[in-house]
């Protein structure tokens, strides 16, 4: 036990501690801008504060990217949020909140067939609550619609509906 008080004394006294990203200069000055509806400058400062993170914070890492992906989408700019949600590390792009925002901006940025396939991962995990998964599907039905898969569309929104044709034929 004393090792152990002795150990965290030490690196206590070294400053060896987890940078919060609420210290983080960018990250604060995003949230404020995010507050006052100017996405523009939010999304600029949480891709500057975005570099600083500890690549082994993932919380932190998912808070800034739900965020820089959520006012690029807010400002319009999805094809910048699906380019730069592309090529960040799994397990933050896993985060239900990032592949929110991430399909939103997809079907914005016309990437359908990506957006139903990324609307339709959300629909299915257990961490989503039963009452978003409807929301989730209309989305997904928006996406395959314009994808040109209006009958998928259909099918998604109408589970129970059978095909008239088919029914007659039986």
């Amino acid at each position: 036990m004393k090792e152990l008080i002795l150990a965290l004394s030490l690196l206590l006294a070294s400053g060896a501690h987890a940078r919060s990203v609420v210290d983080d200069v960018h990250f604060r000055a995003g949230s404020d801008a995010f507050q006052q509806g100017d996405y523009v400058t939010a999304a600029a400062e949480f891709f500057a504060a975005w570099p600083t993170l500890d690549s082994d914070a993932t919380f932190q890492r998912v808070v800034v990217a739900k965020r820089l992906i959520e006012s690029w989408y807010r400002n319009g700019d999805n094809k910048t949020a699906v380019v730069w949600y592309r090529t960040i590390d799994a397990d933050v792009a896993q985060s239900p909140e990032v592949q929110r925002w991430a399909a939103l901006a997809m079907l914005e940025a016309g990437d359908y067939a990506e957006s139903a396939e990324l609307f339709a991962k959300l629909r299915v995990r257990p961490d989503i609550a039963a009452s978003e998964r409807r929301e989730l599907a209309h989305y997904q039905a928006h996406g395959l619609l314009l994808d040109g898969t209006p009958e998928q569309a259909y099918l998604l929104l109408m589970p129970d509906y059978a095909d008239p044709a088919s029914s007659a034929e039986a």
